[in-house]
């Protein structure tokens, strides 16, 4: 009996709270359904917005792959595209790549001329090393390449500019992956070491001297012909050749001298 009794007491519990639901959402229906198609629309919005921000950062890689360092003229516009791509973009991964590509790429293009170095890319390698160092402190990868490069950009500017104050900011690049005990374990150290030790030779004075012009090779007056004229003169006729005489001798005075005497 007292379970039967329970079983009853339960069912009216249920009956009850189903019919005042039912009478909340007679109440309130309008507001519930608001508040259930609000959260919807938001749930849709969130779920897009991941979408296409997939879609979008998907569309940045790609892009970055199908830029082109083949020349200098060339990598200045694909390292402009590069620049507008990290500037539009808020993924850390995507970022650290695209600054080392801009920092190494610039470096190689700014030196891929004739002396001296391309001061424009040379710029932009600067810039893209600086913000490494700023973003990306906690990275020991983007730290060592930010020294280091930011280094050789010192060495280029003192090739265009000739400052010797720049030797030192390249000793303080340098230096400081020596001071970084993150950096020992990769290649860094030993490359700091080795340039460090030539920091001298690399800042030896510079001169750019232009090649002198090819001379204009002078081409002597040709000396004209000389005309040479030859006057006929009379030879008298008992100075002549015996050989010749008898050549000139007509044939009736030919055939007396050869006849026999009598």
């Amino acid at each position: 009996m007292k379970s039967e009794r329970r079983h009853e007491l339960k069912e009216n519990d249920l009956a009850h709270a189903l019919e005042s639901v039912k009478l909340y959402l007679d109440e309130h229906g309008k507001r519930v359904g608001l508040i259930v198609v609000g959260c919807a629309a938001v749930i849709i919005t969130i779920t897009l917005s991941v979408r296409a921000g997939a879609a979008s950062m998907e569309d940045r890689w790609h892009r970055k792959t199908q830029l082109t360092y083949a020349t200098p003229e060339e990598g200045k516009q694909s390292l402009a595209i590069l620049e507008t791509l990290i500037a539009d973009s808020s993924d850390e991964q995507f970022n650290l790549a695209a600054l080392m590509d801009q920092g190494m790429h610039g470096l190689r293009l700014a030196q891929d001329v004739e002396l001296p170095p391309d001061k424009d890319l040379n710029d932009i390698a600067a810039r893209a090393f600086q913000q490494l160092l700023q973003q990306f402190s906690h990275n020991k990868l983007a730290v060592g390449a930010a020294h280091a490069g930011l280094a050789t950009v010192a060495e280029n500017n003192y090739v265009l500019e000739g400052d010797i104050k720049l030797k030192e900011e390249a000793r303080r690049h340098l230096q400081a992956i020596l001071d970084t005990p993150s950096l020992a374990t990769l290649p860094f150290h030993k490359i700091a070491r080795e340039r460090l030790a030539t920091l001298d030779r690399t800042f030896s004075p510079v001169r750019f001297v232009a090649a002198p012009e090819k001379p204009v090779e002078e081409t002597a007056p040709q000396e004209q012909p000389k005309t040479i004229t030859i006057t006929p003169q009379r030879i008298p006729a008992d100075e002549l050749p015996d050989n010749i005489v008898n050549i000139m001798k007509l044939p009736s005075e030919k055939e007396e001298s050869d006849a026999p005497s009598d």
